[in-house]
């Protein structure tokens, strides 16, 4: 396994919409599947898939094709919060780091009247001197985000989405 906080300062973002392409190949470079400077998800369309760079997720067909490439086993979940991080610690101590997203916008909807989907970005759990932290990098921008998730979740969940659970992408 190689270090996440050495991933995290070289592993760019490469577009502003390749977000979950970022957080897969973070996942393959701290798995030592690919080099730090390799971009295979960013990098245009992924021949065997069919997916842009600005069109991975969570889904299936993304987690089948990893499976299959890199024999890394994806496991798409969702937690409360104090769910989240109990999970986030034991993966993050295990030297597994899985990535989230975290909504930074929300569509309105006109009829029925209330919020629709959100917009995200994809952050990181990381285990930093027995703190667990979490953290992203934008477009651009060699900065380490450090993400207050529990503030973002209980405004999530007070504001706009009251049964809102957290998403996540575990592997092993």
């Amino acid at each position: 396994m190689r270090d996440a906080i050495e991933v995290l300062f070289y592993h760019e973002q490469r577009h502003s919409e390749s977000c979950v392409a970022w957080g897969l190949e973070f996942i393959l470079k701290v798995r030592e599947k690919i080099g730090l400077d390799e971009y295979p998800l960013q990098s245009g369309i992924e021949p065997n898939t069919g997916i842009g760079s600005c069109s991975w997720g969570f889904g299936q067909k993304e987690r089948d094709f990893i499976s299959y490439k890199y024999n890394i086993i994806l496991e798409e979940k969702e937690f409360e919060f104090q769910e989240f991080e109990d999970e986030m610690k034991i993966e993050s101590q295990a030297g597994r780091f899985p990535i989230f997203p975290l909504p930074i916008s929300v569509a309105l909807n006109f009829y029925p009247a209330g919020f629709g989907e959100f917009t995200s970005h994809i952050c990181v759990a990381v285990l930093q001197q027995n703190q667990l932290k979490y953290w992203t990098r934008q477009c651009g921008s060699r900065t380490i985000l450090d993400i207050p998730v529990q503030l973002f979740y209980n405004f999530l969940r007070s504001r706009i989405k009251s049964d809102y659970r957290i998403h996540c992408l575990l592997h092993r």
